[in-house]
C-alpha cells in the first residue's frame, strides 16, 4: 500500500506488485528534469528487470538508460 503522494513511491509499489513494463509519460518537465526522474525510475525498475520506456523524447530515453521510447 502506498501512503505517499510521491510518484517514485507509487512506481516502486507497482514494481513490487509485479508490473511487467513501465512507461513514463511526462509532458511538463524539461529534458534535464525528465532524464533525472527517468533515471531514478530505471534504477527502481532494474531491481526486478522491468523495462522502462519514455514517451516522446528519444534523447531523454537514451540518456536515462531507459530500454526504449514511444513516439507518436
Amino acid at each position: 500500500m502506498v501512503t505517499s503522494g510521491d510518484p517514485l513511491d507509487v512506481l516502486a509499489a507497482c514494481v513490487e506488485a509485479g508490473v511487467d513494463m513501465l512507461q513514463i509519460r511526462e509532458k511538463t518537465m524539461g529534458r534535464a528534469e525528465l532524464v533525472a526522474w527517468a533515471n531514478q525510475a530505471v534504477s527502481i525498475a532494474a531491481a526486478k528487470s522491468i523495462p522502462v520506456i519514455v514517451n516522446g523524447d528519444a534523447v531523454a530515453a537514451r540518456d536515462s538508460g531507459a530500454m526504449g521510447v514511444h513516439l507518436g
